[in-house]
């Protein structure tokens, strides 16, 4: 809830959100790497 609400003010505020889709789109590379690690039990690098 405290995302939607941070959300909603930076709407309100027009200022940025603090969690921003760079963020999030962040948390998503993480997320499918460890995902592709584990299906392959491999390391995988994050290159930004």
């Amino acid at each position: 809830m405290d995302e939607l609400s941070s959300f909603v003010r930076s709407v309100a505020d027009d200022v940025e959100p603090e969690i921003t889709g760079a963020d999030g789109l962040n948390a998503l590379r993480v997320c499918e790497a460890a995902l592709k690690s584990s299906a392959t039990r491999k390391r995988v690098n994050l290159a930004y």
